[in-house]
Parts: structure tokens; C-alpha cells; sequence
């Protein structure tokens, strides 16, 4: 089968459009919100960026058959991103549960499998976007799709009813009540990751449009200067339309990143106009420019350092009044390390520390922290607020903890040659410095975010540019490496062996056949694909209910989404268990056993996916335990049992320890392990009082009052052995 070279030609640039277009589409994954599913703000981004990515890659298959140059080119950049990869799935083979690393959970969407389609979207871009004007466009869309963010943001913020006409897409959030806008994101600090990579890519292309005169024409005579501008400017598009959409994103996204209240992206962004501030006192031309920039590099350094002294001038309490960031940053420095979201990253901290010198090789498995953290995670150290931590909320313990310093030294040293890929092309090309320096900003800004956070497909996607971008720059490099400062190796004649195999390796497929049949193969297979992993998964989610008229239909509705996408179907089956505890005594007592013998296939699903799950373990035994059922309560014992070894210090657990001998009757040594483990802690008291006075009532109701009050009244602190020698013949005097 063979096509006239016009046909052919016009088939590749078909090809090559819907790329492109398929990359455009992409950018839009932070608007994408999906009321109807479980996670909003979550699966609906991943599915959408997931199927748009599988589509565009059976084109750029099909493309890269029939053209070689769309075939990747030569990056260790991309080589890097594939060996992390790698070293993700090899971690996921040996973690505690390969199915939550391979394919995640509905609340965050991000495990190996997600991660491979963010590698191959990386090299479509880097192969398909090879120009300047390729990127200057694309980064530009991302440019525009922040500022539309950005209005929304505003329009959440002042409550402007945008959002009232469209509740199917946008609902009020808990972010929202409390003065921090989340917009499409769902959390506020997602929004400040977001906006802080465009603020520097707006000033990236503010700095670059702003090009110097050459030497030669710096020594011309004023008039000779004036006669010159006078023509360039007829000769160039103006370029106050661009300069007017650049200032406006910059200055909107940076406030739209302030109402966020992200105190993390706040230090990004101060390391990242640092960063760019040295950079241009190494590598720019302009010595007043220099003296200004270091100036500047000075005020954020100065006003950091002096904020302890600042914070209760007039000034700065006005500002903590009208904007929420710097009133989240005036009660850090209030509170210091008893902040809770500082307290809550330091629990996180130490416990990921002692589960990664547990499994300092290949560590947990991605996705896995959450089994971590319950393991190691210390009731003294840990506050309740944080005693569920699936993410570490710093990208170095998340990565050490999950993937080891396998996957730890895979990243870092991505990261590393990305960042030198950029000074290289920054001593190379002297008219894109100025870009290139800002946008290696917004890489660092990006990092730094990353040791309060960790990356959601609304804000891996911007990474996922500027590390497409680096792999393109690099690409030429390459192929033209550098011998001195600024200068190119003159291009020698190759080795014949050499160049026989670079044009094998760049050849196409001989036959017309076989090119054919290689596309149609890949388009069935992403047709495939499309159906099983993006779509399945998302009628999943649909499916997962949210509330029912009854427990029953509650029942049938969530086995049928279990049965639609059983990969995904753990975190939904502990829903669950967890929902029907709360339900269950509502639930006539005859009707119990039956509802509990329809969740044996699940409850063995869901142990056989992730065996060292305690939070399995935790909301199965809560559900037997109120079945009031002999042969459930001793089930009920074993995932305690089990609980306490898997995460032996969480409250949960130590609530199941009590609660299980409650129901066994044993209310003397429940109420005794409750006095043991509520201390003097007033937030353990508070947490723990309403079960405290249940058990008070039933175990003054089985010894009666005055054995309670002779031997348990005002007596927190004794063991049951104490208790047992108290005599009480007498009623005791107060």
C-alpha cells in the first residue's frame, strides 16, 4: 500500500496537529473539575490529562514511524526521567503493596502507572516541540489558561457569583470559608504551586522580549540611534499587546498566589527571584541592570531577616488583616513550632525518617507513605489532626520514604542535570538569557514549594513543561557540544560506523506496509487503552456512591464500582467499611449478619491488595465489633490484633484496643486502658471523654455504684491490680 509523496506529507502534518493540539488540550487539566465522581478535583484531572495523553502519543507513534526526525532526540534528561521511572516500579515490585504503587488511589491518582504517562508526555514534547516558536506558543496557552485560574480566583475570593450558575462544576469548599481561594484545585495549596511556575515563566518572557541593542549600534550617534529604532520598528510587530498580557499574568497569578495562602510557594517564590537574581549578576550584560538586580536580590533577604522585628508594627498587622498569607505567616511567627501545619510536617518527618531506615533501599514502594507513617508514627510526637498522612508533604521524605535512595538519587540527580542543562544554555545563548535564567527560577521556585507539598496532576503538569523545555534546549547541545565559553566545536566528519548507525537508528520503516500496519496496531491498542485504564476508571469513581436512601443500596452501588475498576477499588472499599460502622446500629439486628456476609469477597479483596493496611484492618474491626455478633467479634480481635502490630501507637488503634474490649464486656480493663492513654494530654482527654464516660456507665452498671465509687472514682492513675486491692467494706470517705 503506498501513498503519493502529497498524501503522504499531508497524513504527517495531520499527525503532527493532532499533537499538537492534543498539547494544548492538556494544559487545560487545572480547569477540569467532575462533580460526579469521587475526588473532583482529583480523578477528573488525572483521567482527563491521562486520555489526552494516550491519544497524543498514538500519534506521535505513528508520526515518529513515518518521520524520524519526531523521534526522540538525544537528552539525558529524558534518559534520567526514564531511569526514575524505573526505579519507581522497581520499588513498586518490592513495596508493601504493588497495586496501590502501580496504579494509586482515587485521593491522589499518582502512582507508577500515572507517572509513566507524565514520562511520555515529557518526550512528545521534547520531540515534537523542537522550535523556539513551538514553545514560545505553548508556554504562552499555559500563560493564558493561568490567568483565566487566576480571574476565577479573584471571583472566589470577592464572591463575585461566577460559580452560583454552574454548581454542577464548582461548589464552595472548606478552603474557600476559611479566606484561602482552592478555585479548580480543590486545596489552596495546589493553587499556590500552580501560579508560582507561570509567575516566572510571565517574567521570563518580560525579561526576553527586552533585547539590548548590539555593540555596533551602541556606538552610533543619537540621531543614527533614533533613525534605526525608527526602522525597526516598522519592521517589527508591536509588542505592547504581549508585553501588556505578561505584566497583567505575572501581577494576577502573584496575587492570586497570595490569597492562596500557601506560605510554602511564598518561599519558592523568594528562592526563585534570588536564584534568577544571581543569575544575572553572573550572566547579564548590563552593569546599572546588575546593581539594581542585586538591590532587589537584597530586599527579600532583608525583609525575611527583619520580619521577627516587623510583625507587630501597624503595618504588618494591616497586611495580616487584609491578606491571608501574611496572616498564616504572623501566626507561625506567633506560634512558632506549635503551628499546627508545622507541627504536623514534623510528625510526618520523623516518622518517615524511622520507616526509611527500615527500607533504605528501594523503601516502601511509591504511594505507600501512609503504611509507613501508621507504622512509625508516634501518639507523644504526632497530633491528632495529623494521625492520617498519605503524603509526607516534603518531596525529599516522600521519595526516600516510597522509593528509597534508589528513586531519592534518581530524582536528585534529574533534577541536578536539568538545573546544569540551564547554565549551559544560559553561557550559551546570549540573546534567550534572560528567559532561560527566569524560567530555571521557576524551577527552583517549583523544588523549594516541594519540601512543603507534594505534586498533584494540576501542578506536576507545570514541572512536566519545564522539564520538556530543558530536554529540547539540551537536544542541539548535544548534538553541537561546546569546547570554550560561548563557542561551538567545529563539526567533524563523522565515523563511518558511527554515522551507519545513527542512520539505521534514524530510518524509517521500509515498507509502506509495515508502517501502516505499526499505526493501525497503535491506535487499536490506545482505543484499548482509552477503554480499560481511562475510562473504566473513571465510570469507577462515578459509580462510588456518596449517600444512599439505604445501607443496602449503599451496598450494591459501591460493589458495582469495585467490580467496574477492581485496581482502584481499595480506598473505596475502606469507605465502605468505615461508612457502614457509622450506619450499622441503625440497621435492624436481624439484617446485620447478612449486610456483613455480602462484605467478606471485600474485606479479602481489599486485605489481599494492601495486607499492611492497618486503616483496613482498623475500620473492619469497628464494623464487627458492633455486630454484636461472637463469631465477628472474634474477627473483629484479629484485625486488632494485627492493627497493633501494623501501627501500634495511632489513636485509631488504640481506640480499637478499647472498644474491642468493650464489646467482649471487659469494661474494667477498657476504661483502665482509656486512663492509661488520655495522661494529662488535654487534647487526648478531649478526643477520648465521650468514650470515657460510656465506659464509666457500663461498668457502673455491671459492679454497681458503690464498687465503682470505692474503687474506680478519682482513681485514674492506678492498674487493675491496685484497684483489686482496694478494700472496700466500708463506703469510702471523701
Amino acid at each position: 500500500m503506498s501513498l503519493s509523496p502529497h498524501t503522504d506529507s499531508q497524513v504527517n502534518k495531520g499527525l503532527l496537529l493532532a499533537i499538537k493540539l492534543g498539547a494544548l488540550l492538556i494544559l487545560l487539566t487545572p480547569l477540569v473539575v467532575t462533580q460526579s465522581t469521587l475526588f473532583p478535583y482529583v480523578v477528573g484531572k488525572s483521567t482527563y490529562s491521562r486520555a489526552l495523553i494516550e491519544i497524543a502519543l498514538a500519534c506521535w507513534i505513528a508520526l515518529a514511524l513515518r518521520q524520524p526526525s519526531y523521534r526522540p532526540q538525544r537528552s539525558l534528561v529524558l534518559w534520567l526521567f526514564g531511569i526514575y521511572l524505573v526505579g519507581s516500579f522497581v520499588a513498586a515490585l518490592v513495596g508493601v503493596s504493588f497495586q496501590r504503587s502501580f496504579w494509586g488511589d482515587y485521593r491522589r491518582m499518582g502512582g507508577v502507572f500515572d507517572l509513566a504517562h507524565w514520562v511520555a508526555l515529557a518526550i512528545m514534547l521534547a520531540s515534537v516541540f523542537k522550535q523556539q516558536r513551538d514553545w514560545h506558543w505553548l508556554l504562552n496557552s499555559n500563560l493564558g489558561l493561568s490567568l483565566v485560574v487566576a480571574l476565577l480566583g479573584l471571583a472566589q475570593h470577592y464572591r463575585i457569583p461566577v460559580f452560583d450558575s454552574v454548581p454542577w462544576y464548582l461548589r464552595t469548599t472548606a478552603a474557600a470559608n476559611f479566606g484561602r481561594v482552592d478555585i479548580t484545585f480543590g486545596n489552596a495549596t495546589y493553587v499556590g504551586a500552580y501560579m508560582l511556575v507561570n509567575v516566572f515563566l510571565a517574567l521570563g518572557f518580560l525579561a526576553g522580549s527586552a533585547r539590548p541593542l548590539p555593540q555596533q549600534a551602541r556606538r552610533q550617534t543619537g540621531r543614527d540611534r533614533r533613525g534605526r529604532r525608527g526602522r525597526e520598528r516598522q519592521a517589527m510587530p508591536p509588542m505592547w499587546p504581549w508585553w501588556a498580557f505578561w505584566t497583567a499574568t505575572a501581577l494576577l497569578d502573584l496575587w492570586v498566589l497570595t490569597l492562596s495562602g500557601t506560605r510554602g510557594a511564598v518561599v519558592g517564590l523568594v528562592a526563585g527571584l534570588i536564584v534568577a537574581g544571581i543569575g544575572y549578576l553572573v550572566w547579564g550584560r548590563r552593569a546599572r541592570m546588575k546593581l539594581l538586580v542585586g538591590t532587589l536580590i537584597a530586599v527579600p533577604i532583608l525583609l525575611a531577616v527583619a520580619l521577627p522585628l516587623w510583625r507587630d508594627t501597624l503595618l504588618f498587622k494591616n497586611l495580616a488583616r487584609s491578606n491571608v498569607t501574611a496572616e498564616r505567616f504572623q501566626r507561625l511567627l506567633d506560634q512558632g513550632s506549635k503551628d499546627a501545619s508545622i507541627t504536623s510536617r514534623f510528625s510526618t518527618t520523623k516518622a518517615g525518617i524511622r520507616a526509611f531506615s527500615r527500607a533504605p533501599i528501594f523503601g516502601w514502594g511509591p504511594e505507600n507513605f501512609a503504611v509507613a507513617f501508621d507504622r512509625y508514627a508516634n501518639t507523644q510526637e504526632t497530633s491528632l489532626q495529623s494521625q492520617l498522612a498519605d503524603q509526607a508533604h516534603n518531596k525529599p521524605v516522600e521519595e526516600l520514604v516510597t522509593k528509597g535512595i534508589v528513586g531519592f538519587a534518581a530524582y536528585t540527580i534529574l533534577l541536578g542535570w536539568m538545573i546544569w542543562v540551564l547554565i549551559r544554555v544560559v553561557r550559551r545563548e546570549q540573546e534567550g538569557r534572560p528567559f532561560t535564567i527566569l524560567l530555571g527560577a521557576g524551577l527552583i521556585a517549583y523544588v523549594v514549594q516541594d519540601l512543603f507539598l507534594f505534586d498533584t496532576p494540576g501542578t506536576f503538569l507545570q514541572f512536566i513543561l519545564l522539564l520538556g523545555w530543558v530536554a529540547s534546549a539540551e537536544a542541539p547541545m548535544a548534538a553541537q557540544p561546546t569546547t570554550a565559553k560561548g563557542t561551538r566545536r567545529a563539526v567533524q566528519s563523522p565515523d563511518p560506523g558511527r554515522a551507519k548507525e545513527r542512520s539505521i537508528l534514524a530510518g524509517g520503516i521500509v515498507s509502506p506496509w509495515m508502517q501502516w500496519a505499526a499505526t493501525v496496531a497503535v491506535f487499536l491498542l490506545g482505543v484499548a487503552s482509552l477503554y480499560l485504564f481511562v475510562y473504566r476508571p473513571y465510570r469507577a469513581a462515578q459509580l462510588m456512591p456518596v449517600q444512599s436512601a439505604s445501607v443496602t443500596e449503599f451496598l450494591g452501588e459501591a460493589q458495582r464500582s469495585f467490580q467496574t475498576f477492581p485496581p482502584l477499588a481499595t480506598l473505596g472499599r475502606q469507605i465502605l467499611f468505615d461508612t457502614l460502622a457509622e450506619n450499622l446500629l441503625r440497621i435492624p439486628k436481624e439484617q446485620r449478619t447478612s449486610i456483613l456476609n455480602k462484605l467478606e469477597s471485600d474485606a479479602k479483596a481489599a486485605l489481599l491488595s494492601e495486607p499492611q493496611n492497618a486503616r483496613l484492618r482498623l475500620g473492619l474491626a469497628e464494623l464487627y465489633q458492633l455486630s454484636e455478633d461472637p463469631s465477628y467479634l472474634l474477627l473483629a480481635r484479629s484485625h486488632v490484633d494485627a492493627a497493633q502490630k501494623l501501627a501500634p501507637q495511632l489513636l485509631g488503634t488504640l481506640t480499637a484496643a478499647i472498644e474491642q474490649e468493650a464489646a467482649e464486656g471487659q469494661y474494667a480493663q477498657a476504661l483502665t486502658m482509656t486512663f492509661q492513654y488520655m495522661g494529662k494530654d488535654p487534647a487526648r482527654q478531649r478526643a477520648l471523654s465521650d468514650l470515657m464516660n460510656r465506659l464509666q456507665r457500663l461498668l457502673g452498671a455491671q459492679i454497681g455504684a458503690e464498687e465503682y465509687l470505692c474503687r474506680w472514682a478519682g482513681k485514674d492513675t492506678l492498674t487493675l491490680e491496685e484497684r483489686a486491692n482496694i478494700q472496700c467494706d466500708q463506703k469510702p470517705t471523701s
